[in-house]
């Protein structure tokens, strides 16, 4: 305490947190770090060299003689300070603004804050991982032709007519019934016991599975704030204040195995630029006829990066030897229907810089948390309280913007999209407000003694009977009002793509804007719809994303909410009925209403391909009557409760 009027506050925390580990020694981790492996991943395809040395999962944990499955976080320092000061002035303007000593105060502080994890993840590994411990197969994604009309376009070279089940891909096993011996089927591989090392084979079957990355480090938040309060007359006491939180190294997921941005390392150009530019020429239908059918390879002109890195594609895909490497790739991505990841899987193997140009040879996607979130807050809160003898109330406001790179919990499953970043290599792109960001909020409370009955302004006097039925009665009501947080956080991913695949090989990305696109919440076709008032001019406003494209997150909002609560109560002092009855006994009645004006707001989206999904060519089709529809609403509707307590 520096002055009676200022007041410094200091401390220094400091956690030693240990790795989560497994007392009997069931556990196993990936012989590199996954953010280490990435970056090496990241480095070869910038320099035109892939990397795809294999990964093997070995024994860890102290009960193994093992390196733990995350390192010790020996630095763990979280300082604070705060200091507090309450000036004060004997007259002219300042005294009007702080009044005497002791009604205003002043108050920061900045402080450094650790979150402790490792259960949730270890939990995650264990059961997602299909090494270690366990014995699983999992079939990969496009094994085989789960149809009987293959899914590429008329005309095309896989097509086959329909009813038939020809193509490049066998037909699945069939389905007979539930709890069929699946042991036998084919792609099953049965592990006759548990060894370490393990590994998956490097046969390209491009595996969707998840794991855990070693490089793991304490998520910090840097917390901030500046806080101006004065009382006020009539026992008020107003506050306002700037809150500010940064925080890193949070807990996000990411595909580790994430299709390498290949360059070219005679064109200097990358696969994202490549991509794109083959994407705008699929996007104007160049050389495509009316079908839909490549039909003229001459329209397309040669891109260097595929005429360096991939010549004799043509030759190499089945195509005619005229055509040139580009000419190829363009109709491979035609017959693949606009697929950019599948059409890279089918080119895969040609490049001039050896095998495996994108993908790794193991797995298709590897999804694992790391630590390397970002986020930031700011926000303006100014409250207003009352603490009167029959009337309290709080009126509190709060202007706000939280952003992140993703929103989800360390206890989201796998590619979930609440907790995934999309492209890996370029997690800036995921970068948004956040689900829960609420620009405004509005809440208030009161509690009304009314002024009626023993002790209280009018007919203190009254006779027992009166003072039963209309005395000390207590009136009470919470409002609640905010602006529409955006649609991530009703499950809704925002306006995805027509399954072009176009960045990740087991995520979709979302659409992207051509421009500016407003929302108009209405009635539409019978139903409640985003875009009511200019459904068609939404969707035609959108494209499929190009290769690296994750599409805008969190781009709508829901609209805001709103809610009035009211309660109505009474204390019953039996000992007014008979002498015989103690004063402490007592009966309490409330009549309680929740949403009293049953105010129904939309909320979450109708998340169907049909509902917020966009076709191959959004700009010129029209979308389904079912395109942008909420499909539940925001709270509950109205309930009333009723209550009785006796209490002794």
């Amino acid at each position: 305490k520096i002055r009676p009027s200022l007041t410094l506050t200091g401390g220094l925390r400091y956690s030693l947190w240990r790795p989560i580990y497994e007392t009997h020694g069931f556990e196993a981790a990936p012989d590199i770090p996954l953010s280490k492996y990435l970056a090496l991943r990241a480095a070869g395809a910038a320099a035109g060299t892939p990397f795809n040395t294999p990964i093997t999962v070995n024994l860890a944990g102290p009960a193994n003689n093992a390196p733990n499955m995350y390192t010790w976080d020996k630095k763990n320092l979280q300082p604070r300070v705060a200091i507090a000061w309450s000036p004060s002035a004997s007259s002219g303007w300042l005294n009007r603004l702080f009044g005497k000593q002791g009604d205003t105060v002043i108050r920061t502080g900045f402080s450094v804050n650790g979150d402790y994890f490792g259960q949730a993840l270890a939990a995650f590994f264990d059961s997602e991982n299909t090494l270690g411990f366990g014995s699983q197969t999992t079939v990969s994604a496009n094994t085989y032709n789960v149809g009987c009309t293959p899914y590429q376009s008329p005309g095309s070279k896989y097509f086959g007519a329909p009813g038939t089940c020809t193509g490049t891909k066998a037909l699945g096993p069939l389905f007979t019934a539930y709890g069929q011996d699946v042991r036998g089927l084919p792609g099953i591989t049965l592990q006759p016991n548990i060894t370490f090392p393990q590994m998956q084979p490097s046969d390209n079957q491009r595996r969707i599975e998840a794991s855990l990355d070693g490089d793991l480090t304490t998520p910090k938040s840097y917390a901030w704030s500046l806080t101006f309060e004065r009382q006020l007359p009539k026992q008020m006491v107003f506050s306002a204040s700037y809150i500010g939180r940064v925080a890193r190294h949070l807990l996000l997921q990411r595909d580790t195995m994430a299709l390498g941005d290949l360059t070219d390392p005679k064109s200097k150009v990358d696969w994202y630029t490549a991509g794109t530019t083959l994407a705008q020429l699929f996007n104007k239908h160049t050389g495509i006829d009316a079908n839909g059918d490549f039909t003229n390879p001459a329209a397309i002109t040669p891109i260097p990066y595929f005429e360096n890195l991939f010549p004799g594609l043509a030759g190499n895909l089945g195509y005619p030897a005229s055509y040139t490497a580009t000419q190829a790739a363009y109709a491979d991505l035609n017959d693949e229907g606009g697929d950019f990841t599948t059409m890279q899987s089918d080119i895969d193997n040609f490049s001039n810089v050896g095998t495996n140009a994108f993908y790794n040879p193991q797995y298709g996607a590897l999804s694992a948390f790391s630590t390397v979130g970002n986020s930031s807050y700011n926000a303006l809160a100014i409250s207003l309280r009352q603490r009167l003898s029959t009337l309290y109330f709080d009126f509190n406001y709060t202007y706000s913007h939280s952003i992140d790179d993703a929103s989800g919990l360390q206890s989201a499953a796998s590619y979930d999209g609440t907790a995934f970043i999309l492209n890996p290599f370029r997690q800036r792109d995921n970068r948004a407000s956040s689900d829960f960001d609420m620009r405004h909020q509005i809440n208030a409370n009161a509690v009304w003694q009314l002024p009626f009955g023993t002790g209280r302004k009018w007919l203190t006097d009254m006779p027992t009977i009166g003072q039963g039925i209309i005395g000390n009665w207590q009136l009470s009501t919470i409002f609640r009002w905010n602006t529409g947080m955006p649609i991530g956080f009703y499950d809704a991913p925002g306006v995805f793509d027509d399954a072009r695949w176009a960045t990740n090989w087991e995520v979709q990305s979302n659409g992207v804007p051509l421009k500016p696109i407003h929302t108009c919440p209405g009635m539409l076709n019978g139903f409640p719809n985003m875009f009511a008032c200019n459904q068609v001019e939404a969707y035609q406003s959108f494209r499929n994303p190009y290769p690296g494209e994750t599409g805008p997150r969190n781009y709508f909002r829901v609209p805001g909410y709103v809610s009035m609560d009211f309660g109505l109560g009474k204390t019953f002092h039996l000992s007014g009925i008979s002498h015989v009855i103690p004063e402490t006994h007592q009966l309490q009645f409330r009549w309680e209403v929740f949403n009293a004006t049953n105010t129904q707001r939309w909320g979450a989206f109708d998340g169907t391909r049909t509902g917020y999904g966009i076709q191959l060519f959004p700009s010129e089709n029209q979308p389904s009557k079912t395109f942008g529809n909420f499909r539940k609403i925001q709270g509950s509707p109205r309930v009333m409760q009723f209550g009785l307590r006796y209490s002794f």
